[in-house]
């Protein structure tokens, strides 16, 4: 299912959905100003501040964001803003059964 777009200012919804969408993938941590997601050498992060960053083999990459999507469906977040879009796809190997 994916979720509706969650714009950046608010925050608090983001931290929900975000540790609710990596729950059982592996290390989430959130506070007041990031939340960050890593597992098996792969991970991403976002601030409040619409910063990110993901890492994967092989790329690294930076993102200035202004909304989140959610899509437990396709295990994707997609971060958009002014400067492009970024979707991250959580691997297979991840993702629970």
């Amino acid at each position: 299912m994916q979720s509706d777009a969650i714009e950046r200012t608010s925050w608090p919804e983001v931290i929900a959905a975000f540790a609710t969408f990596f729950d059982g993938m592996g290390q989430v941590q959130t506070d007041a100003e990031t939340a960050t997601f890593e597992s098996a050498g792969t991970g991403i992060s976002v601030s409040s501040d619409g910063g990110s960053r993901s890492f994967m083999p092989l790329h690294d990459l930076a993102l200035t964001w202004e909304t989140v999507v959610f899509d437990t469906d396709r295990y994707e977040v997609r971060l958009e803003g002014a400067g492009g879009t970024y979707t991250y796809i959580v691997p297979p190997n991840l993702r629970p059964s």
